[in-house]
């Protein structure tokens, strides 16, 4: 078992799930992920505009933090198929130089009619200063 799958039949309500860390957010990681993504906005990219339009420097793309929290879910889960519902909501900025922790808590297991179990876990992303940038929910498909 990898370090950040989760056996879900020892979890309890409450429960910490293993963290994970991105970054730090470089440059090269922005200009990558705005050519995959399409999203070459310059608050992104470039200082300069970034600053004109009152923003301190360059913030990384929210989706991009977003994306971070599919792949922590999916290491929860074991397997991306598993993941079936990702939910986010951005609180703050993420900068240059940022390093991301990702962590969470199980809320609770929810049996489907269709004898599908799915973990409903909470999700965060702190900066190094322990700020939440965004948090959500995953249902991640278990076998109990």
């Amino acid at each position: 078992m990898d370090e950040t799958q989760v056996d879900w039949s020892t979890q309890a309500k409450g429960d910490s799930l293993p963290e994970m860390t991105r970054g730090p957010i470089t440059q090269e990681m922005l200009k990558s992920y705005a050519k995959a993504s399409g999203d070459e906005n310059p608050i992104h990219l470039d200082p300069e505009a970034a600053k004109q339009m009152g923003l301190p420097g360059v913030i990384a793309h929210g989706m991009l933090s977003m994306g971070f929290m599919g792949d922590y879910a999916a290491q929860l889960a074991g397997d991306l198929k598993r993941v079936k519902s990702l939910k986010c909501q951005f609180k703050s900025m993420t900068f240059l130089g940022d390093l991301l922790t990702l962590c969470g808590s199980f809320k609770e297991i929810e049996i489907k009619e269709q004898g599908q179990n799915l973990a409903i876990c909470q999700i965060q992303v702190k900066n190094q200063k322990g700020e939440i940038t965004c948090q959500g929910e995953a249902r991640i498909q278990v076998d109990l």
